[in-house]
């Protein structure tokens, strides 16, 4: 992977004053701000972990108020981090949650248990197991 699916996210940085904050596992972070913003926990770097790799005072930041949470368990894709700019970029709080297929459905339970009200889209190899599931994103 070179980089070219977060090409969308540096055009809206430079262009749209999106602000971008991405978090390592075992990170704290504090995410300070108003206006467009792009979060991205990643938990995909070498071994995913999932929820349970970042602190939990960070996952209450992040996923606290979020409106909108991909998680991206597959290949990376331009076409896919332009969608979450565009949620972005219209004012609702978007998250990214990059993670391996083996974490998937332990993110989607977490964020469907913490963050029932947001839209969750899932970009999955697996597609099939969530057969009949529709969401927004």
């Amino acid at each position: 992977m070179n980089g070219e699916h977060l090409i969308p996210v540096h055009d809206a940085i430079n262009t749209a004053a999106l602000a971008l904050s991405v978090i390592s596992p075992g990170k704290t972070v504090d995410i300070p701000g108003t206006g467009p913003k792009l979060q991205i926990l990643g938990d995909d770097l070498h071994i995913a972990q999932g929820p349970k790799a970042f602190p939990r005072k960070t996952l209450r930041a992040v996923l606290g108020k979020a409106e909108r949470v991909m998680i991206h368990a597959a290949a990376p894709s331009a076409q896919h981090y332009a969608a979450a700019v565009e949620t972005a970029t219209r004012g609702l709080r978007t998250v990214i949650i990059e993670t391996q297929p083996s974490h998937e459905q332990e993110w989607l339970s977490y964020v469907l248990r913490k963050v029932p009200k947001a839209g969750v889209l899932i970009i999955s190899p697996n597609a099939a197991r969530y057969g009949g599931v529709a969401g927004t994103a």
